[in-house]
C-alpha cells in the first residue's frame, strides 16, 4: 500500500515538513553530531528495554482488540502513530504521575471528552494538499510568535492579533468539517472511521496501568539511588531496599515520602531503619486521624495547612525537619502574571501533635506591581484570620499591612507580628513583609488568666 493512501492530506504535509526538518538537521556539522548522541541515548541498554516492553505491552493490547475485532491492519497507520508520539513520550513524562491528584481520572476524560471528539471530527476532512502544505510553517509560525508576543505586556496588542487568527483559522477548519458532514454524511458514518476514533482511545486507556507501573518502577530506581548516598553501610542499605519494596509495593508517594523522611535523619543500623518504618506509619496514621487541639495551645497542622488553598497557597506534607521541629510550607506562589513577578508563601510550623506559628511571607522583586501583591497579602491574612481564629483581621493589622509598617500586638492567646525587610544592594528595591500568628507560650496565657 503507498504511503500517500494511507494518510490523508492532514498527516502528509507534516510528515513531509518533518522530513524536510530532520533533513535540515544533519546537513549541521554540529547538530548532526548532538542528534547522533541523541540516537545514542535513545538506543542505549536501560532505555532500550523500556521500549521493547512498550512494544510488547502494545502487541498484547493489539492482539485482545483484534480478539474483539475492534482492530483489523487497516489500523496499523493509528497503531504506529499512538505508539510514536503517545506511549513513547507519556513515559518520559510518567515519573511523578503517582503524585498528581487525578491525573489518570484526568486522562479518561481526555480520551473520550468534547476535545478529542472536535479534535477527532476536525481531522476526518482535510483541504487540498498545497492548502494543508502551506499550514503547516504558517500555523507553526503563527503560533511561535504569539508564544512570545505572550511574554511581554508591550506586545499585548500583536497578542489579541494573533490570537484572533488561530480563533478564526480553528473557526474555519470546524465549519469546513461541518460542511462536509452534512453533504457528505455516508462518507463519514462508516465502521472505518469509527475505529480511527475508538482504537486510539482505546490504546490510551489501556495504557494508564502501564504508565502508572513505569512510574512507580522510576520512583524506585529514583529513591534506591538516594538511600545509596544517604545510608553508607552495604548491608543496611540492601536491607532499606528489601523493606521498602516489603512495605510500599505500588505505592510510590509513600515510598518517595519516606525516602525524604529518612534523608532528614542519621539512620546507619538496621533497628534505626525499622523505627523509621514505624515512625512514618505515625505519621501516616496521624495524618488520617489528627488529635483535637485546644484553641489557646494551636492548631492541627493537618487542618492548618489547608486554611489558605483557596488563595491558591497548597503546602507539602506536615514533615519532621529537625528533630522536634515540624514544618509544612508553600512554593513560592506568583501574585500576578508579570514576568518577573512578586511572590508569596505560606508555612506552617509547630511539632508532631500541634502546628504553633502561622506564616506568610510577602517578596516584592517588583515594587511596581506592588499594589497587586499588598491587596493579596491583605486577602491571605484576612482569610487566615477567619480559619485559625474565627474573627476577621483586627483593624490594627490591617492598617499596618496598607501602610507597609512593622507592628507586634497580643490577641488572645495569640502573638500577631507584621515586619518589612528592605533587601541590601537590590537594584530595584526589594523588600519582603511577614506576617506571623504565633501562640503564646502556656505558662504566660495562663498567668494572663489569673491577672
Amino acid at each position: 500500500m503507498k504511503l500517500i493512501e494511507i494518510l490523508n492530506n492532514r498527516e502528509l504535509s507534516p510528515a513531509i515538513w518533518g522530513m524536510i526538518f530532520i533533513g535540515w538537521i544533519f546537513t549541521l556539522k554540529g547538530t548532526r553530531q548532538s542528534f547522533l548522541g541523541l540516537l545514542k541515548l535513545l538506543f542505549s541498554k536501560k532505555i532500550l528495554v523500556v521500549h521493547l516492553c512498550l512494544l510488547l505491552y502494545s502487541a498484547i493490547v493489539i492482539l485482545l482488540l483484534y480478539k474483539f475485532k475492534l482492530w483489523d491492519f487497516s489500523q496499523i497507520k493509528n497503531s504506529v502513530v499512538w505508539i510514536i508520539f503517545s506511549a513513547f513520550p507519556s513515559l518520559f513524562k510518567s515519573q511523578n504521575v503517582y503524585s498528581q491528584p487525578g491525573y489518570f481520572k484526568k486522562e479518561v476524560k481526555e480520551i473520550f471528552g468534547r476535545t478529542a471528539i472536535v479534535e477527532f471530527f476536525v481531522n476526518v476532512y482535510s483541504f487540498h494538499f498545497a492548502i494543508e502544505l502551506f499550514l503547516v510553517p504558517f500555523l507553526f509560525l503563527i503560533a511561535g510568535v504569539f508564544a512570545y508576543a505572550k511574554t511581554d505586556k508591550k506586545y499585548k496588542l500583536a497578542e489579541k492579533l494573533l490570537e484572533s487568527v488561530l480563533f478564526l483559522i480553528g473557526l474555519a477548519l470546524i465549519l469546513y468539517a461541518i460542511f462536509q458532514l452534512v453533504f457528505h454524511f455516508s462518507s463519514f458514518a462508516t465502521f472505518s472511521n469509527l475505529q480511527d476514533f475508538v482504537v486510539p482511545a482505546l490504546f490510551t486507556l489501556f495504557f494508564i496501568p502501564c504508565l502508572y507501573f513505569f512510574s512507580v518502577i522510576m520512583a524506585y530506581e529514583s529513591k534506591f539511588i538516594h538511600l545509596d548516598f544517604i545510608i553508607q553501610n552495604n548491608d543496611v542499605r540492601k536491607f532499606a531496599k528489601v523493606q521498602a519494596l516489603k512495605r510500599f509495593k505500588l505505592n510510590a508517594q509513600d515510598l518517595t515520602r519516606w525516602s525524604g523522611f529518612l534523608s532528614r535523619q542519621q539512620r546507619s543500623t538496621k533497628e534505626e531503619i525499622l523505627q523509621s518504618f514505624e515512625e512514618f506509619a505515625m505519621m501516616k496514621a496521624l495524618e488520617a486521624n489528627p488529635k483535637i487541639i485546644k484553641k489557646e495551645e494551636g492548631w492541627s497542622p493537618y487542618s492548618a495547612k489547608d486554611f489558605l488553598l483557596s488563595e491558591g497557597l497548597v503546602t507539602k506534607y506536615y514533615e519532621r525537619i529537625f528533630e522536634d521541629e515540624w514544618s509544612a510550607s508553600t512554593y513560592h506562589v506568583a501574585v500576578d502574571k508579570e514576568p518577573m513577578s512578586n511572590t508569596i508563601s505560606y508555612f506552617v510550623k509547630g511539632d508532631m501533635i500541634k502546628a504553633t506559628e502561622l506564616k506568610l511571607m510577602l517578596n516584592v522583586t517588583n515594587p511596581k506591581q506592588k499594589s497587586s501583591a499588598n491587596k493579596k497579602l491583605l486577602s491571605c491574612v484576612n482569610l487566615l484570620f477567619e480559619k485559625a481564629v474565627g474573627k476577621p483581621m483586627p483593624e490594627k493589622i490591617f492598617n499596618a499591612i496598607k501602610q507597609e509598617r512593622n507592628i507586634q500586638m497580643p490577641l488572645d492567646y495569640l502573638e500577631l507580628n507584621l515586619k518589612k525587610e528592605n533587601w541590601q544592594n537590590h537594584p530595584d528595591k526589594a523588600y519582603s513583609i511577614s506576617f506571623t500568628m504565633r501562640i503564646k507560650e502556656t505558662i504566660t496565657f495562663n498567668e494572663q488568666k489569673e491577672l
